[in-house]
């Protein structure tokens, strides 16, 4: 037998390291089948290690042993079938694509399908759009994932924004003018000493937790933020929903688009 040369031997090196790995997990009772789709994989420039259940229970059992980046699920198996996969799959909350692959899939089996939660289908005696289908719901699992990293780190921020606030008893407010809305943070809330149902979007209501005597200075102060820009930094006496006298501190910044003021941001201080 002709030895490979190096040349040969680095080219099919390269080609090894090219390929992409790929954890499936295929639905399917067919070995034979199953070996036709490991060769689409193979050639369509992925390295894939994988796992073939028949049953239910199988299934179960390998998702929550191993963690895959997407399965492939024959449609009818003689104990076990696509939708009843598709199920399991949600049951288990994993954000994993489901991809059927039948040779007897017809048009409203597909749609029934697609509606249950499969992501996309491949006919079994045309393969060559199924590489091309894993591509793409692979981006999409990733896009996905990015998006739910980003949610919980901002969920994460806006836990330790809160405890800082209470700790240095410092809440954050703003008026949004363009949308006219008041937000507060976790803190103001407790500053006033009210639930968090309750609803800040009466700037009259909220200027009356102040002291009769300091309502009219922040009421001048913050309306001189609003319409004219002018920020204030005043230490004035309140009162909160349960009684409590305080002194706080409260601060106003305006912020304008155009020379025109679209928001006013504020800080209260116990």
């Amino acid at each position: 037998m002709k030895k490979a040369t190096p040349a040969k031997e680095k080219k099919r090196k390269s080609q090894t390291d090219d390929s992409k790995s790929l954890r499936v997990l295929i639905v399917e009772d067919n070995e034979d089948d199953t070996l036709l789709v490991l060769r689409d994989l193979k050639k369509g420039g992925f390295n894939p290690v994988y796992e073939r259940v028949e049953t239910a229970a199988a299934m179960k059992k390998a998702l929550k042993e191993k963690q895959w980046d997407i399965i492939l699920s024959d449609y009818k198996l003689p104990r076990f079938d696509g939708i009843q996969a598709i199920n399991l799959l949600r049951e288990t909350q994993l954000d994993i694509p489901l991809l059927i692959i039948s040779g007897t899939i017809g048009e409203e089996t597909a749609v029934e399908c697609m509606r249950a939660g499969a992501l996309d289908y491949v006919m079994k005696n045309n393969l060559t759009r199924l590489c091309q289908a894993i591509k793409r719901k692979l981006k999409e699992a990733e896009a996905r994932n990015r998006q739910r990293q980003a949610e919980e780190a901002l969920f994460k921020n806006k836990l330790l924004l809160n405890e800082t606030q209470q700790i240095a008893g410092v809440g954050g407010w703003e008026y949004d003018l363009v949308n006219r809305r008041i937000s507060w943070t976790d803190e103001v809330y407790r500053i006033y000493g009210v639930s968090n149902d309750f609803d800040p979007n009466n700037i009259e209501q909220n200027i009356k937790f102040y002291s009769p005597d300091d309502q009219k200075i922040i009421t001048q102060a913050f309306w001189q933020a609003v319409k004219k820009g002018i920020p204030y930094d005043l230490e004035l006496k309140f009162i909160s929903a349960r009684g409590n006298h305080l002194w706080v501190r409260t601060t106003g910044k305006a912020e304008k688009k155009q020379g025109k003021v679209v928001r006013v941001s504020c800080y209260i201080q116990d």
